[in-house]
């Protein structure tokens, strides 16, 4: 029959014994360190993030050129905005101010829709800008890709800038030079043109 007490006294020493106390000790540590790093997870996840807010930029700014976005206003080229300005009941200072910037940078048919309806409003400067895009004479000398040449409509919206006292003269000579010397307008168009052109007063010194 085993001595119990041998038995009891042996399973004591082996619970005591250095590999067991090291075992725990090591079990112990790596809980230790996975603690700590989970925690350092958990606080850089939130504190991080509130940290450094996100700022929401307003949907101008969101489309914007770097000179909008400087302090400027001047939003970037496109169709969307070019509708968005046009319907927003934006004020035609604002207008004739876009739709040159964008013409000046080579966005013929988003400047064209801007400076169009600054023009319908009154705008004797705008007029002017979209008389020129039409003018078959001043398409010659420029890159604009946007709308097609056409006398007839340049001469109307030459004579929508005289009557909303912006100076055309020397686009209207020019214009009036070139159709007379053209073959290529047809005899209606250059017909109905010159009269047009001739009916405006010449400028005031």
């Amino acid at each position: 029959i085993p001595d119990t007490n041998e038995e009891q006294t042996s399973i004591i020493i082996k619970q005591n014994s250095p590999v067991s106390s090291t075992l725990r000790s090591n079990k112990t540590l790596i809980w230790l360190i996975c603690g700590t790093l989970l925690l350092a997870l958990i606080g850089w996840l939130y504190f991080g993030k509130k940290s450094v807010p996100t700022q929401a930029m307003p949907n101008s700014q969101q489309h914007a050129t770097p000179e909008a976005a400087s302090g400027g206003s001047i939003p970037e080229p496109s169709m969307q905005e070019a509708n968005r300005l046009v319907n927003s009941g934006s004020d035609v200072e604002q207008l004739y101010k876009v739709g040159m910037a964008w013409r000046s940078a080579g966005h013929s048919p988003e400047a064209f829709l801007v400076l169009e309806a600054a023009g319908t409003r009154g705008d004797g400067r705008a007029a002017a800008a979209v008389g020129e895009m039409f003018d078959p004479y001043l398409r010659k000398q420029t890159s604009y890709s946007f709308p097609i040449p056409d006398a007839l409509k340049a001469a109307n919206w030459y004579s929508d800038a005289t009557r909303n006292n912006s100076d055309v003269q020397t686009k209207v000579n020019g214009l009036r030079q070139y159709l007379l010397s053209s073959a290529d307008i047809d005899t209606k168009t250059k017909t109905e043109a010159l009269a047009k052109l001739s009916s405006l007063p010449a400028s005031k010194p």
